[in-house]
């Protein structure tokens, strides 16, 4: 239901961005999760759950869409990369608190724990609802709406270090993206098929977001205990609280840990490296252990200290890239007049297939396991399913990601432009 919600705020948000702006799409995401939080803390039914959990979801969709958006659009070239990385750093800081105080109730036994560990989501949604009350408007939503002067003096707000003449460059290069745009001759939804400069970006931005969830992350992070329970296990399935139990919820954390290992490595080099060797290195490497994984559950007697290993290894790689550059990137390419719109789609395709990998994983590991005998405690052949994934999407983006690093968000639409394209000049950036 979560993931449900998100799916619709997020396809909904770039409409919303367009119309109110960045900042009161993000007021808005923090304002449903905190209602939806206290809804799932104080629920007596599982109707209100229910209902409680697609609140929680609207809230998740509205700012996985708008916080990148936003970041992007306030950062300078030099430091756009890092300050994109932040956002999915604190994202897998917060997945690593939340396993933290799950684990900790867990382990007291507490009566109705869930309670407590859902509605404590609310302290953190206040804090950004609060926070965000004294944070400006985007620049480029401003000046997309005609208002030039508080577009400028947002910028030096935001430039306080930078001269005068280094804030007047940048502000002439935002009213001349947005002049470029909003001269499109294409109208309506048309323009995401018919304009190439468009269309382009849009299923480079799409592709990235499905093969993020077709390498199977959120089949570790939602299902991550009963993986571990499947690995030569003595789990008592009558006591919850048993000790190889509590081992096994313990052991998220380190797991999840692992990720935020690999987000802190690519938030040092993405703005030294660049966007895409971190991606097509980080989709090498969690290919790789998706089919170690596969080869360990292939095994008779599976060891859970290699599951453990292999998995951290997962996540390690997957935090080097897939986990923040396909946000990031989105962030970047699509032109300002359809930016909010084309990232709505893109968001939209993450949590749609979000939602599918999370539904489909249990039978799936069920009927790609190539142990007739138990199946559900070899889930191998779902594992190779995602590695082939990752070997396609690598393979892809080889051919197809451009680099990003230290572009402006002027220059970035320029990549995606090939001569001939609307009398285009004879030379294309992507080269």
């Amino acid at each position: 239901m979560v993931v449900c919600g998100a799916f619709f705020s997020a396809a909904s948000a770039g409409c919303l961005n367009h119309c109110f702006g960045r900042r009161y799409v993000i007021l808005s995401g923090a304002f449903v999760f905190v209602v939806g939080a206290i809804g799932m803390a104080a629920a007596q039914t599982f109707a209100t759950m229910l209902v409680a959990r697609f609140v929680v979801g609207l809230g998740v969709g509205f700012c996985s869409h708008s916080v990148p958006l936003y970041v992007s659009e306030c950062s300078p070239a030099t430091a756009r990369g890092r300050l994109c990385f932040l956002n999915d750093m604190c994202v897998v800081l917060g997945q690593v608190s939340a396993a933290a105080v799950s684990a900790g109730f867990f382990y007291a036994e507490v009566r109705e724990c869930w309670r407590w560990i859902l509605g404590l989501a609310a302290i953190p949604s206040v804090v950004m609802f609060f926070g965000f009350f004294v944070m400006p408007e985007s620049p480029r939503w401003l000046a997309m709406k005609g208002q030039e002067v508080e577009s400028r003096a947002v910028l030096k707000r935001l430039r306080q270090e930078w001269s005068e003449k280094e804030v007047e460059q940048e502000m002439q290069d935002i009213l001349e993206e947005v002049a470029l745009e909003q001269s499109s001759k294409t109208p309506g939804l048309s323009k995401y098929l018919l304009d190439p400069s468009i269309r382009r970006p849009l299923l480079l931005g799409c592709s990235l977001q499905l093969v993020q969830q077709w390498v199977g992350i959120n089949t570790i992070v939602y299902y991550g205990g009963s993986i571990l329970q499947k690995a030569n296990s003595m789990s008592d399935d009558l006591n919850p609280f048993s000790a190889d139990n509590k081992f096994n919820v313990a052991l998220t954390i380190p797991i999840n840990a692992a990720q935020l290992v690999g987000v802190l490595l690519s938030w040092y080099l993405v703005d030294r490296v660049g966007r895409r060797p971190l991606l097509l290195v980080s989709l090498a490497g969690l290919t790789s252990a998706l089919f170690a994984m596969g080869v360990v559950y292939s095994l008779t007697s599976v060891p859970k200290v290699a599951v453990v290993v292999v998995m951290m290894l997962y996540l390690i790689m997957f935090g080097v890239g897939m986990s923040p550059i396909p946000w990031t990137i989105n962030a970047e390419i699509h032109p300002v007049a359809v930016r909010a719109n084309a990232i709505s789609f893109a968001t939209g395709t993450n949590w749609l297939m979000n939602w599918v990998v999370s539904e489909t994983f249990i039978s799936l590991s069920v009927a790609l396991s190539t142990n007739q005998a138990a199946p559900g405690d070899h889930p191998n052949g779902v594992f190779w399913l995602y590695g082939a994934v990752g070997v396609v999407g690598l393979v892809v983006f080889a051919f197809k990601l451009p680099e990003t690093k230290g572009m402006t968000l002027k220059e970035i639409p320029d990549l995606f432009r090939y001569p001939g394209d609307r009398g285009e000049p004879e030379q294309s950036a992507i080269a």
